[in-house]
């Protein structure tokens, strides 16, 4: 997510499965399952500032390029039981890319009901969309 933020002619299609995107107000919700855990990793952004500015200024979904069709075609997919990665991570995302492109078309958002974050049996289904999606020709995806 954050490398299309940055430079989405580089990309022709994205496909973001299970995606931690929400990483800023993540990192500052010491409630959410994980957050803490993660500390280690990102550090804590609720008591250093720096780190504060630092995931401010990759999170994806804080970095949604103003209005613009240079976002490549996306497909975003989460699962309802994902209890690393909730699901909203992928559709708030999608909203906010949807909001600031112009043509709206060409972001898909796909929910799965279980599987949790490796998705379990639906695994193979969902590799199948995302070929499928990677796969697309950009003409027809605008007949999605």
């Amino acid at each position: 997510g954050a490398a299309v933020n940055r430079q989405p002619a580089l990309f022709d299609a994205m496909v973001l499965t299970n995606p931690f995107l929400d990483l800023y107000c993540t990192m500052k919700n010491p409630d959410l399952p994980l957050t803490v855990h993660e500390w280690d990793e990102f550090g804590n952004p609720l008591k250093d500032q720096n780190m504060d500015r630092l995931l401010q200024s990759y999170c994806p979904i804080t970095n949604v390029a103003a209005e613009t069709d240079d976002y490549p075609r996306c497909l975003l997919i989460g699962a309802l039981d994902d209890e690393n990665v909730p699901f909203w991570n992928a559709t708030i995302f999608a909203k906010k890319i949807r909001d600031r492109r112009i043509n709206k078309d060409m972001v898909s958002l796909h929910i799965e009901e279980t599987g949790g974050h490796h998705l379990g049996q639906q695994r193979l289904e969902v590799a199948a969309l995302e070929l499928a999606f990677i796969l697309q020709d950009d003409d027809a995806s605008n007949k999605l």
